[in-house]
């Protein structure tokens, strides 16, 4: 009786210890896909006067003098960023810490930086009084740091907006995007509440070339650059 009653204790001890190993295996084998970071890329905040304001040694992380996003330590950026955009009506725009009246926030860009450089699918969106949520208006693609593929401009209700304004009898020979090549490509830019055209100019190899025209909310003209060389030559 007690040879049974030890055989049967244990199979039941066997057989509980076989079953919590089954179980730790299934848990392991269920979390290690949560665990994977895809592409090796982390979600990162920042605004956009803190990569252009001051020194390196003074923020965390700057846009250095060959363009690239880096961190305090010369580490490039990888990551997943939103650039928070914001607008200075009453403040010197060099002395954010010294303001009493922090700027505001009015939208930002979202896309992904791998070795310091934008890569892919970027966009920018805005929040207006008009629009209680953030909206797209602007679509586009980065290669190596620079505009290449697909750029597109919308209004807040998502109406995409011509590069240059078509022609009444020939509208379908205008395309309501540009295509950028190795960051050589027509560049526009629009208030896009109103739709009134605000930046007009081309890039040639990521830099301006020629004719760059920037406009007020009206629509009047209110500055003209001349570029040559990637020189600015008159304004």
């Amino acid at each position: 009786m007690k040879k049974a009653l030890t055989h049967i204790v244990l199979c039941l001890l066997f057989s509980c210890s076989a079953q919590k190993k089954q179980i730790i295996i299934d848990e392991i084998k269920e979390v290690q896909p949560d665990t994977l970071i895809e592409e090796s890329l982390f979600s990162l905040h920042i605004n956009d006067y803190d990569l252009t304001e001051s020194l390196l040694n003074e923020r965390e992380l700057v846009i250095n003098e060959s363009g690239l996003y880096q961190y305090k330590d010369s580490t490039l950026v990888n990551a997943k960023t939103k650039i928070w955009l914001h607008k200075f009506p009453k403040i010197d725009k060099n002395k954010i810490s010294d303001s009493r009246e922090p700027p505001i926030s009015y939208g930002y860009l979202e896309g992904k930086i791998i070795n310091g450089k934008k890569e892919g699918k970027w966009l920018k969106k805005i929040k207006t009084p008009k629009q209680p949520h953030y909206v797209i208006v602007k679509i586009l693609h980065y290669a190596n740091g620079v505009l290449d593929g697909k750029y597109q401009v919308y209004n807040t209700n998502g109406r995409a907006l011509f590069p240059l304004e078509p022609h009444p009898l020939f509208p379908d020979e205008f395309k309501d995007y540009e295509t950028f090549k190795n960051g050589t490509g027509f560049y526009y830019d629009y208030y896009y509440e109103t739709e009134t055209i605000k930046t007009q100019g081309y890039y040639k190899n990521n830099q301006k070339n020629g004719r760059w025209v920037y406009y007020n909310e009206s629509g009047n003209e209110i500055m003209r650059e001349y570029y040559s060389n990637q020189i600015l030559i008159n304004e």
